[in-house]
């Protein structure tokens, strides 16, 4: 049998090392639960139980009234809690998946009433980051493009004059610009 020789570079890559970079930070507490400040501890407690609501919560049926409810509770446990609201987050507490949970925004024809709850819960998420937008505006620039389609664009006038222009010139114009690079 020939002798498998492989050369292992870095030390989390070698068999003798496996696993462990990964039990070391872990061991040495990074972080313990004690170095976290009492809202730090509570946000992340109130973001477990969010997990484990939608869990227990998981149902194929709703009635409109019962998902009412539930969108509701979504924003006032965050509320309570100091959670930042987010599609993910009010997925998770519906004990929905990502799939579901935008089939049933995107076809109002087929789920009507919950299609308009979860459109009108996604328009209140969308307006809480506009309203931190002045303390983190690059943050809120990059979720209102990322997940509500804004698109930042740039605008070119052509004006033509009567004249003739040539392709080199048109060219050089746009290198002018800086529009032929990426």
């Amino acid at each position: 049998m020939k002798e498998n020789k492989i050369k292992y570079e870095g030390k989390e890559t070698s068999p003798d090392n496996y696993g462990k970079a990964f039990k070391e930070k872990y061991e040495s507490g990074v972080p313990k639960r004690q170095q976290l400040d009492e809202e730090e501890i509570a946000v992340k407690d109130a973001t477990l139980d969010l997990f484990k609501i939608g869990v227990a919560r998981k149902r194929s049926q709703w009635t409109d009234e019962a998902f009412l409810e539930a969108v509701t509770e979504y924003f006032e446990y965050i509320t309570l809690h100091c959670i930042k609201p987010s599609k993910a987050g009010l997925t998770l507490w519906l004990g929905a998946n990502p799939d579901t949970y935008r089939e049933w925004t995107l076809r109002k024809e087929k789920y009507g009433f919950k299609s308009e709850v979860l459109n009108f819960a996604n328009l209140f998420i969308e307006n809480s980051y506009i309203n931190r937008g002045e303390k983190f505006p690059t943050f809120n620039m990059f979720l209102l493009k990322a997940t509500s389609g804004y698109i930042e664009q740039n605008k070119v006038e052509v004006v033509n004059s009567n004249k003739e222009v040539t392709a080199d010139e048109v060219k050089d114009m746009v290198a002018k610009l800086g529009l032929d690079k990426k």
